[in-house]
């Protein structure tokens, strides 16, 4: 299965002619430091950070960059190696790197100043946002590393069964099941792995936001 890797060394071998110090001098990183990421030995995966810069210095697309789906090249985008970067095309989902679908202190809504980058998922063009996944309590199908897509949940109705990202007013942040509980005044959060996280209730006039969940991408595919 091709990983972020082997596209990394794609955009060496195609636009930096093979020169591996050149395209780790592009995005700041030292030249001893890149044969981590390339070749037979790698053994890192690029952080965050990385992605950002390769994107910035390149112009090739995060959605290319992080799943191999799509153009490789943003539209009218080259590699710049100084002055502004290139700017992205109109994304329709924003991804927050530093927040993570589990409970937190970090608060979260489209509008905040957090660290965010656009980015375009083929078939996600009714997403918004994104976020990383922390925890194993939606194992197997979302596992700790993902990335979930989603859009914000609008309707006065809740699709029981349905996966959401729930906000509460605390800053709380919970990717789980949806279900009606006993208690009108709540709704219960179920996970996929029961045993390792039990069903519990959320009061209904807690929640401050919520998202469906339509898709995620695997840390396995990056």
């Amino acid at each position: 299965m091709e990983t972020i890797n082997d596209r990394i060394e794609v955009i060496v071998n195609e636009l930096f002619e093979g020169n591996k110090a050149a395209f780790a001098k592009a995005i700041g990183l030292a030249p001893t430091a890149i044969s981590s990421y390339l070749g037979k030995q790698r053994r890192s995966r690029p952080s965050v950070d990385m992605v950002i810069n390769i994107v910035k210095v390149t112009g090739v697309s995060y959605s290319w960059l992080l799943t191999g789906e799509g153009a490789m090249m943003q539209q009218g985008a080259g590699i710049t190696h100084g002055g502004d970067p290139p700017s992205p095309p109109p994304a329709s989902i924003t991804y927050y790197p530093s927040v993570s679908g589990a409970a937190g202190d970090i608060p979260f809504t489209e509008d905040n100043e957090l660290e965010h980058l656009a980015m375009q998922v083929p078939t996600f063009e009714d997403c918004r946002l994104a976020v990383n996944v922390y925890g194993n309590s939606m194992a197997p199908g979302i596992k700790s590393g993902d990335i979930v897509l989603m859009s914000e949940w609008r309707e006065r109705y809740i699709e029981w069964g349905k996966i959401y990202l729930v906000v509460t007013r605390s800053g709380h942040r919970v990717i789980k099941r949806l279900y009606q509980s006993d208690d009108e005044q709540c709704i219960e959060c179920r996970s996929d792995n029961a045993e390792a996280s039990p069903p519990f209730t959320v009061a209904k006039d807690d929640i401050l936001h919520l998202y469906l969940v339509k898709g995620h991408i695997s840390r396995d595919a990056m």
